[in-house]
C-alpha cells in the first residue's frame, strides 16, 4: 500500500482514552480549581484562617492569619501535600506565609 492510499482513520476506542487523559491532566493543573479546593483539604475549622492565594510551577502559596497557625500548618505540610497530590498531582509543594 502506498502512502497516498493508507487509511488514516482511527477507532474511537483508540482515541477516547487519550482524549480523556489529556482532559484530566488539564483539569488537574487548573490553578483556579486547586485554590478553590483548598478548604476541603485544610478542613472547616482552619479554612476560615487560611487562604490559598496562588498556584504556579507546582507551588501552592497559602496565607495564614498568624504565627501560631503558621507553625501548626507547617507541621501538617507533608500530610496536606499528600492529600492534594491525590487529586492534583501537579502540586509539588506548599508555601505558608503570614498575611
Amino acid at each position: 500500500m502506498s502512502d497516498e492510499t493508507r487509511v488514516t482513520s482511527r477507532r474511537m476506542t483508540e482515541v477516547i482514552p487519550h482524549v480523556l487523559a489529556t482532559i484530566l491532566k488539564a483539569y488537574q493543573q487548573r490553578s483556579d480549581l486547586i485554590l478553590a479546593a483548598w478548604p476541603t483539604f485544610i478542613g472547616v475549622e482552619l479554612a476560615a484562617m487560611t487562604q490559598a492565594v496562588s498556584f504556579s510551577d507546582g507551588l501552592l502559596v497559602v496565607r495564614v492569619k498568624n504565627s501560631t497557625l503558621l507553625s501548626l500548618v507547617k507541621q501538617e505540610n507533608l500530610r496536606l501535600r499528600h492529600l492534594l497530590r491525590e487529586r492534583f498531582p501537579c502540586v509539588e509543594n506548599i508555601s505558608f506565609r503570614i498575611g
